[in-house]
């Protein structure tokens, strides 16, 4: 398993960054947020943006995207 760094960007108070141990960015992601995000999405929320390296490469990072059922009832909730 690899170490990811985790920046949650749906935190109301601004990003937080969680280490976390896992075998892809969206499963790292899934351990903070408790969501199903994808790498991919069509006029949709960055949820995460997930920092990571496989040894002797240099550094990646993926931005996750809210699916859009997550995104959908996260707007609603904040309409409330």
């Amino acid at each position: 398993m690899l170490e990811f760094r985790v920046v949650n960007l749906l935190e109301e108070d601004g990003p937080k960054e969680v280490l976390v141990k896992a075998r892809t960015p969206e499963e790292a992601a899934k351990k903070v947020l408790g969501l199903d995000l994808v790498r991919s999405a069509r006029a949709s929320i960055v949820g995460a943006k997930v920092y990571f390296h496989h040894p002797g490469t240099a550094p990646s990072v993926v931005r996750l995207y809210l699916r859009a059922q997550d995104r959908d009832r996260l707007l609603k909730e904040a309409k409330s």
